[in-house]
């Protein structure tokens, strides 16, 4: 099962039949987009990690989500 954006397009390219290619250029060009916005936030939101909060406690922070995921995996299971 794909996520939304493969599902519109797959919808898009059965209901428009004679133009493919516009519908995968689409498609492609909503990726890109998408995929540019996730570095660029991803990036902003590291650095003001990186100077907001110190090593230690982002290693803390990071072992606490991870024994939290393990054990709801453990529970859900």
């Amino acid at each position: 099962m794909g996520d939304v954006g493969q599902l519109t397009a797959a919808g898009m390219a059965a209901t428009f039949r004679a133009v493919p290619l516009v519908v995968w250029l689409g498609a492609v060009g909503a990726m890109v987009t998408k995929g540019a916005l996730a570095a660029s936030i991803g990036a902003s939101v590291r650095k003001w990690i990186q100077e907001h909060l110190s090593p230690k406690t982002i290693r803390y922070a990071a072992v606490g989500l991870l024994l939290l995921l393990g054990i709801l995996s453990v529970v859900e299971t």
